[in-house]
């Protein structure tokens, strides 16, 4: 199995990691069962984005996998979502202490954004899913 996890220091309202559950290095070094589980995991969490607010949600996706120099037996292959929504139509910008220092401000709680998630449903909106009950929460 993978899990799919908003991280305690995610820079973005909705960053979300995927991961497989046990340590692989990358990609490649997953078992066939490992991956189609990866995969469905993937999949369910972009279909959450989308149906947060019943749109295609813009999102950079990045695979951090281990270099191929030498083994690296405890690097831990992931994927990271980052979307720059904090709102629909609201973009999160980067301003001096991110894009000067490096440093990100995020004034969301993690769990809540996780638990928006994760009330909303598995199926693609455009398939009959269902996206957030408290849209006027979402504006």
């Amino acid at each position: 199995m993978a899990l799919a996890f908003i991280p305690y220091f995610a820079r973005y309202p909705y960053e979300t990691y995927v991961a497989p559950r046990e340590t692989r290095a990358s990609l490649a070094h997953l078992s066939a069962s490992e991956l189609s589980d990866f995969a469905i995991d993937l999949r369910e969490t972009l279909i959450r984005l989308d149906n947060l607010w019943r749109m295609s949600f813009p999102y950079v996706m990045v695979l951090h996998q281990a270099p191929t120099d030498r083994a690296y037996p405890g690097f831990h292959f992931h994927i990271e979502i980052h979307p720059p929504l904090r709102k629909p139509g609201l973009l999160k910008y980067l301003a001096g202490p991110e894009i000067g220092g490096g440093n990100f401000l995020n004034d969301t709680a993690p769990e809540e954004k996780a638990a928006e998630l994760q009330a909303v449903s598995s199926v693609h909106y455009t398939n009959g899913g269902e996206g957030r009950r408290d849209e006027a929460a979402a504006r």
